[in-house]
């Protein structure tokens, strides 16, 4: 229900208070903002309450919020609120992903569980726009946010009810693989310990996918009435939705893909969006490439967009369900070498990568509105999105190499024998390999009994 408001909101502002497309992009981009600023104090609350409380406190503030938005008539209320609102959303999408976390455990769950939470989240995106282009047309501006204000006191009323029910103790928190928690690091890892150079690629991506939408949202209706013509509200509506309807259906298929090689679907993902940019700035009557055969409305511009609508839901799918079961696998490992410990430190690791993942989705779509918005007015809508075709094709390029280089030297990715123990039995395969370069122990060592050793080798990757 937050991105509601993408077929209506443009023009409104504009029309009632003379804001432009960057000014309207600042708007949209207050939510995410926020959302990054609050990421990590709200793991620190996650942490002490608990998600089910954390869950409850952000629903209700973003429900509050959420009415504020709808009530105001000024570019500074609608600033305000929405930032309100990304502040809520913080301790939502940590506490989620934690109970995620807690509830399935077993191999391959959280992968399936993260995946159908997408897919519950990519309908709620679909239904957004064509319920408030519609509520809009028939109800008015505040009528959206009305609407959506009384479905999260709902859920804060659902949560409250199901609090006692949660499987989750925030002293024990495991993931996937993990069937003893006497093996598990009881203390939470530190941004430090997690943030290894793969986890910042994945994080990467996240940011470059979200940063997509963010561009998309504030101008995308305009794009498409320039295109198809004074198309109303409500199909606006319909036509944006198919963008997140496409990844609600593959988001669950999807994590069944190329087991253990989850980087190379992301990097073919974001090519799928690149391709997506250079349709939607190539069809653009603002852009380089416009011909007679992409006269307003005709057929050609209507079948061009369809099926870039349908490639950005593929592309989704592939670039973005990935990423978080991604980042706790390889900061699980990580945290464990770092430690010295004979399992993978999931426990250890759930809140600060929810952080990291949350900060990083949020931070593109923040940076979207805003440099999207500016890019637009001076590049027109065409050439920006020339632009982020350029810039994913070359994070694709980066992101693939990085993995063939992690498999045709295995010298850069030291395996686990060299910390005394076998790599098959003590990190199962579904957790990828260790990407740290670690020096053998000494002859004769066992760097998980000997303290001093465990203690310098630790320091040592720390400083790498």
């Amino acid at each position: 229900m937050l991105y509601q408001m993408a077929p209506f909101f443009q023009r409104y502002a504009e029309e009632t208070t003379g804001a432009s497309t960057s000014t309207v992009g600042f708007i949209f981009a207050a939510l995410p903002s926020a959302a990054f600023v609050a990421s990590f104090p709200t793991a620190c609350l996650v942490k002490s309450c608990g998600p089910p409380l954390a869950l409850s406190v952000g629903l209700l503030l973003l429900a509050v919020s959420t009415l504020g938005f709808g009530l105001s008539r000024s570019v500074l209320g609608w600033l305000a609120w929405r930032c309100v609102q990304g502040a809520a959303t913080a301790p939502i999408y940590t506490s989620l992903n934690c109970i995620l976390a807690a509830t399935f455990r077993g191999p391959g769950e959280f992968e399936q569980a993260s995946a159908w939470q997408a897919t519950v989240v990519y309908l709620g995106y679909t239904l957004g726009p064509i319920f408030g282009g519609s509520l809009f047309q028939f109800g008015g501006f505040l009528a959206p946010f009305a609407l959506s204000a009384i479905c999260h006191l709902l859920f804060v009323l659902l949560t409250d009810g199901l609090g006692d029910t949660l499987p989750y103790d925030k002293d024990e928190v495991l993931l996937p693989g993990d069937s003893d928690s006497s093996l598990a690091s009881s203390t939470s890892a530190t941004l430090w310990e997690v943030c290894s150079p793969r986890v910042v690629l994945l994080v990467g991506a996240a940011f470059l996918v979200q940063g997509m939408y963010g561009t998309l949202d504030p101008s995308i209706a305009t794009h498409f009435r320039a295109c198809l013509g004074d198309v109303s509200s409500a199909i606006v509506g319909m036509l944006i939705s198919l963008m997140t309807f496409i990844p609600a259906l593959l988001a669950a298929p999807v994590v069944l893909l190329l087991p253990g090689a989850q980087a190379y679907l992301i990097a073919v993902g974001l090519c799928l969006m690149a391709l997506v940019a250079l349709i939607f700035g190539g069809s653009d009557p603002s852009g380089p490439m416009v011909t007679s055969d992409l006269d307003v409305g005709s057929r050609v511009q209507w079948v061009s967009q369809l099926f870039a609508l349908v490639l950005i839901g593929v592309g989704t799918a592939m670039a973005w369900t990935p990423v978080l079961p991604e980042m706790l696998k390889v900061s699980a490992v990580r945290v464990a070498e770092l430690r010295g410990e004979a399992s993978p430190a999931v426990d250890a690791v759930t809140i600060p990568i929810s952080a990291v993942f949350n900060a990083g989705a949020a931070m593109g779509e923040a940076a979207g509105p805003v440099l999207g918005g500016r890019l637009v007015e001076v590049m027109g809508f065409g050439n920006a999105l020339l632009l982020h075709a350029v810039v994913f094709s070359a994070f694709a390029f980066i992101l693939t190499m990085s993995e063939l280089m992690k498999s045709t030297h295995p010298g850069d990715f030291t395996p686990v024998k060299h910390l005394g123990r076998s790599s098959s039995t003590a990190f199962p395969s579904q957790y990828g390999s260790v990407d740290l370069p670690y020096p053998p122990p000494p002859e004769g060592i066992n760097s998980i009994t000997h303290a001093s050793y465990g203690e310098a080798l630790r320091n040592r990757c720390l400083s790498v």
